[in-house]
């Protein structure tokens, strides 16, 4: 099987799994039966990725983790996608004194490592909720989107097709929306898919470090961090939520590449 197909394969079966959790996992994830005789079990048939120091199932827990962090990584990069769409299409339509301010408040705001602003953010929100995570890591990710919009725009409003409709005294705004937005939102998605394959180990990080979602509920983060704190006890806590991250991330990255060539002509191999 060729990568693409396999990385479409594999980052079908990982939302699948995320969205048919209630379904398909054996134990409740915040389910501790026995936190004495049932704690760090090592892997087998009744758990296969073992239990946690509070006797929770990891495969369970891994697989409602991954509906967290996954429904994390696509809202927050659907409101990156909303204003940063918004803003680079007004600049780069536009153009002009317009254009020039809006692209200095998103040369300011991309001068500002975007690590180091959400560390700043969840420091001083303390732990936050998923809505919460959503909205930071939205807010903190929108202007390198509206920097791809803008130049895509402006390619495409120097097009014949789109010169013609502005000549005919068609409203700018509906030039806008119906000419020049379709053309350019291929390219968009292609940056929305790689940008969820950058949130992920970005909301990992951050509930590892205890500044994502609350426990009990689950996340590949916080699960890490609970492996990271029995690391010589239980290798199983480290291993699986890793495994499931990088696979995740590898295969959305995968995925985003292919739908670039795919959409971008320039890209494809000559005939």
């Amino acid at each position: 099987m060729r990568p693409p197909r396999a990385a479409i394969v594999t980052l079908a079966v990982i939302v699948l799994a995320a969205l048919a959790a209630p379904v398909i996992t054996p134990y409740n994830p915040a389910a501790q039966p026995d936190i004495v005789a049932d704690k760090n079990l090592s892997p087998s048939r009744a758990h296969p990725f073992g239990t946690d120091q509070y006797s929770r199932d990891v495969f369970s827990r891994i697989v409602y983790g991954g509906r967290t962090s996954l429904s994390i990584a696509g809202l927050s990069v659907l409101v990156a996608l909303l204003i940063g769409t918004s803003v680079g299409a007004v600049a780069g339509y536009a153009g002009g004194r317009a254009d020039r301010w809006l692209m200095r408040g998103v040369d300011a705001a991309l001068s500002v490592p975007r690590l180091l602003l959400v560390l700043v953010l969840a420091a001083a929100f303390g732990q936050m909720s998923a809505a919460g995570l959503v909205i930071v890591l939205g807010l903190t990710g929108w202007p390198g989107m509206s920097r791809i919009v803008r130049a895509q725009v402006r390619e495409v409003a120097a097009l014949d097709y789109v010169l013609a409709a502005r000549a005919l005294g068609i409203p700018p705004l509906r030039v806008l929306l119906r000419h020049v937005l379709p053309a350019v939102m291929p390219q968009v998605l292609v940056a929305a898919t790689l940008g969820v394959a950058t949130v992920i180990p970005l909301e990992a990080g951050l509930s590892f470090l205890g500044l994502g979602v609350p426990a009990p509920v689950p996340s590949w983060g916080g699960i890490l961090l609970d492996g990271y704190e029995q690391r010589l006890r239980a290798w199983w806590l480290l291993v699986f939520p890793s495994a499931a991250i990088v696979v995740t991330v590898i295969a959305v990255n995968v995925v985003g590449e292919r739908l670039r060539e795919s959409l971008d002509p320039r890209l494809r191999p000559p005939v």
